[in-house]
């Protein structure tokens, strides 16, 4: 079929096409002019300063204006291509036996009255790949950030709020109907505190603590106060590796009104944003950047460890608190620093996360390097890794 239409001469045809890309172009350099439509936005951006000047490009964002869209032109087309409408997927068996799965472009064409099938077939494995690595990973972002026990805000380069979990939610619920308004560059209260410098070093790429202050719960200079708290925060950039240049930055809350001194416990911050294939793998590299670097600066000890108790990765506040390094403790295992009289205590614990998902908070306590021991507050989440392994 395709041979067929490869000795057809298109070259004074005007061509209609439902759908676009590799045939666009195409169509393009075989005929005179193509009128191409296009409902999906990510993609008309991502290719429409790629067509040749041959080629009227539409974005018709309505189903129903995408389907009657050829009706707004006068002219006849010699051709009309019928696509996106018999676009799927498909397990196809290949040569040597292994199951791929491929993307089928189906287009039903007419020419000098004959009606023909045009079939396209393109291998979508890797990318399908990819986008099943980052469903996982922003499910596993998602969760982390929405169900972190502290408040956590993200900025935008230019300081507007970008997202917010719950627990940030259930502190600033007062502010919650006036937060778009917000401006953490701009706010007229975070200046007249003189905290103006702290922020803007963050936004310069400094990871910044900022001093509690008595935040009155309003937005804006002319809003009535619906509550005082004192409020302290640690922020810090999050730049492209690539380019260096700042994506955004990480506000986490301290809530100090009844305790001023306590530590904040920063949870996994892990995100892939990917939108489309050809930026999918760059957003989950930032993602993973933006954990290591919440898991790097919490001041409060966080672990990873496996199902069998042995440390994955801790960071220094945690290594700090039974004495050792960091280095030192992830050759270790979490059996070596829990007194044994908890074992039994702990064994039931690992069998009720198996149900419920998660654990504590509950008290405890760890053995120190030097023999004494620390009381600690501790809980975690069931996580589950690749290949059906389980962290926590």
């Amino acid at each position: 079929m395709v041979e067929y239409l490869k000795q057809l001469d298109f070259s004074q045809k005007t061509v209609f096409e439902y759908g676009s890309g590799n045939s666009t172009l195409s169509w393009a350099n075989r005929s005179k002019r193509v009128v191409a439509i296009e409902d999906d936005l990510a993609w008309y951006n991502q290719i429409k300063d790629k067509l040749p000047t041959n080629v009227e490009y539409i974005l018709v964002d309505n189903k129903a204006d995408y389907i009657q869209a050829i009706h707004r032109f006068p002219e006849l087309f010699d051709v009309i291509i019928v696509d996106g409408s018999h676009r799927f997927d498909w397990l196809m068996k290949r040569l040597d036996g292994i199951i791929t799965r491929v993307d089928i472009v189906a287009t039903v064409m007419e020419s000098e009255g004959k009606k023909v099938i045009l079939t396209v077939t393109r291998n979508v494995e890797h990318s399908k790949r990819i986008e099943d690595d980052l469903r996982v990973s922003e499910s596993r972002w998602s969760r982390v950030f929405e169900q972190a026990p502290i408040s956590i805000q993200i900025f935008s380069p230019d300081g507007t709020s970008r997202r917010v979990n719950a627990a940030f939610r259930k502190l600033f619920e007062p502010v919650m109907p006036d937060l778009s308004e917000f401006n953490i560059r701009q706010d007229p209260q975070l200046k007249a505190a003189g905290l103006n410098n702290h922020i803007e070093r963050a936004f310069n790429g400094e990871v910044v603590s900022i001093p509690s202050i008595p935040f009155e719960m309003r937005i804006g200079e002319n809003q009535p106060a619906k509550g005082v708290r004192w409020i302290g925060s640690t922020m810090f950039p999050v730049v492209d590796p690539d380019s260096g240049q700042l994506v955004e930055v990480v506000c986490v809350h301290e809530d100090d009104t009844s305790r001023k001194q306590a530590e904040i416990a920063i949870q996994e911050l892990n995100q892939s944003l990917e939108a489309k294939f050809a930026e999918r793998t760059t957003e989950l590299r930032e993602s993973e950047k933006r954990f290591k670097a919440l898991f790097q600066h919490s001041p409060v000890g966080m672990a990873r460890v496996d199902w069998e108790g042995n440390f994955l990765e801790v960071n220094s506040s945690f290594a700090q608190v039974v004495g050792y390094t960091p280095e030192e403790v992830a050759k270790m295992s979490y059996w070596d620093i829990t007194p044994p009289e908890y074992n039994d205590d702990e064994n039931q614990i690992l069998e009720s996360v198996k149900v419920n998902g998660h654990f504590g908070p509950f008290e405890k306590e760890y053995v120190h390097r030097d023999g004494h021991r620390v009381q600690i507050t501790i809980s975690g989440m069931l996580i589950e890794r690749e290949g059906g392994h389980y962290e926590l």
